[in-house]
């Protein structure tokens, strides 16, 4: 799950006008992961692709409403 949010979060993050430091990117990924349910998977390294993929397009709307929260709360309040 977290590569995934990794994978799209400068998408949103730029979408939004939001500014895309090490801060603000590393609290918007925190904050979006925050507001998903974990999925932990133990996997073979040649299965990592496949799987991947397979969850990318099963959870990218849960992925997009969080990051889309996410980036309005960093947008509004950012830490630096």
């Amino acid at each position: 799950m977290e590569e995934i949010v990794k994978d799209k979060i400068i998408y949103f993050m730029r979408q939004f006008d939001v500014c895309t430091c090490d801060r603000c990117k590393a609290d918007t990924i925190a904050l979006a992961m925050n507001g998903l349910q974990p999925k932990y998977i133990v996997t073979t390294p040649a299965a990592v692709d496949p799987l991947l993929s397979y969850y990318t397009n099963r959870l990218i709307s849960d992925v997009t409403v969080e990051a889309t929260k996410a980036c309005m709360t960093i947008k509004d309040n950012p830490r630096h």
